[in-house]
C-alpha cells in the first residue's frame, strides 16, 4: 500500500473510532430520555433494546450503526497494525476484532429478554457473551498498551492506555458478580466500563491518525 492508502485507512480509523463512541453515547442518552422508567444506575445498556422494550424500534437502528462502525474500526486497526507494529499490538488488534464479531453475532442471536423474566436460557447465553467480551477486550486493551510501551513514538501514550485498561478491567470485574446478584448498580459499573472502552478507542484513533502510524515500523524498539 502507498502512503496515500495508509493515510486513507488512518482517516477511516479516526472516523469510525470517534463515530462509534458518539453513536453509542447518543443511544444511551436518547434511551434514557425516551423512557423515564429507565434507570442509568440500575439498568444495563442491553435493557434499552431488550425484548418488548418500549423504544426498541427507535434505538435498535442506533445500536446497529454502532456495531457497524465498531466492526469497521476493529478491522481497520488490524489492517493498519498488520505490517506497521510489533506482534503484541497486532495480537491486541486481533482480540478487538474478535470482540466485534462476537458482540455483533452473539447479541444479534441472543438479545437480552429483560430482568423480569429471570435467568432464562437466552439471558444466560447473553450473560456468557458479555463475560466472553470482557475477557477479549481486557486482553486487547492490555496487549495494545503493552505493544505501545515497546514503541518509541507511543512510549508515554502507553501509560495512559494502561490506566484506561486497568479501569476497564476493574469495571468488568465488578459488573459480572453484580449481574448474578441482581444489584441496583449494574448499570453504573457497566457504563463505567463501556465508557472507558470508548475513550480508549477514541484515544487510539486520534493518536494513531495524528502521529502517522503508517510510519510506525521505523520506531519499533528491538527489545
Amino acid at each position: 500500500m502507498t502512503d496515500k492508502s495508509w493515510k486513507l485507512v488512518s482517516f477511516l480509523l479516526l472516523f469510525s473510532g470517534i463515530g462509534s463512541a458518539a453513536v453509542l453515547a447518543a443511544h444511551v442518552m436518547i434511551g434514557g430520555i425516551l423512557d423515564p422508567r429507565y434507570n442509568q444506575t440500575a439498568n444495563s445498556i442491553s435493557a434499552l433494546t431488550q425484548t418488548g422494550a418500549p423504544n426498541q424500534e427507535i434505538l435498535q437502528p442506533l445500536l446497529s450503526i454502532y456495531a457497524g462502525l465498531y466492526i469497521v474500526f476493529s478491522v481497520l486497526l488490524v489492517i493498519l497494525l498488520r505490517k506497521k507494529a510489533n506482534r503484541i499490538m497486532r495480537a491486541g488488534s486481533i482480540f478487538m476484532a474478535l470482540s466485534a464479531v462476537v458482540a455483533t453475532v452473539g447479541f444479534g442471536l441472543f438479545p437480552f429478554e429483560g430482568g423480569d423474566v429471570g435467568m432464562t436460557f437466552q439471558n444466560r447465553i447473553h450473560t456468557g457473551i458479555v463475560i466472553t467480551l470482557a475477557v477479549l477486550l481486557t486482553g486487547a486493551l492490555m496487549l495494545i498498551a503493552a505493544g505501545c510501551r515497546r514503541t518509541v513514538r507511543y512510549h508515554k501514550f502507553a501509560v495512559y492506555l494502561w490506566i484506561l485498561a486497568g479501569i476497564f478491567a476493574f469495571a468488568c470485574a465488578m459488573t459480572i458478580p453484580l449481574v448474578f446478584c441482581e444489584s441496583t448498580f449494574i448499570g453504573l459499573t457497566e457504563k463505567v466500563g463501556v465508557g472507558t472502552l470508548q475513550l480508549y478507542i477514541c484515544s487510539l484513533s486520534i493518536c494513531f491518525t495524528k502521529s502517522g502510524i503508517f510510519r510506525l515500523h521505523a520506531d519499533t524498539l528491538s527489545r
